[in-house]
């Protein structure tokens, strides 16, 4: 018999929330935060302006998980990056 393990996010749902990062990412950079609406982030994405709000609570909330994952990228890039 096989172990089970707890169920984790669904794939699908982690692509999807990775895709609606990087779309923000890029439009809060070329228009800024107050210029970048969730109407025209959900559009690029193709997505409706509720299914951004089930995966982040609100445009703040968005935003938040924007600088966490570029202050990821920037750690990654970090660690990687050779010294001396």
């Amino acid at each position: 018999m096989t172990e089970r393990t707890a169920r984790g996010p669904y794939q699908n749902g982690i692509r999807r929330r990775r895709e609606i990062i990087e779309t923000a990412s890029r439009i809060f950079a070329t228009y800024g935060y107050m210029g970048g609406s969730l109407r025209q982030i959900a559009a690029e994405v193709g997505v409706t302006p509720a299914a951004l709000t089930r995966h982040f609570d609100s445009k703040e909330g968005l935003l938040a998980a924007v600088l966490d994952n570029w202050d990821a990228e920037v750690d990654a890039m970090g660690s990687t990056g050779s010294r001396g």
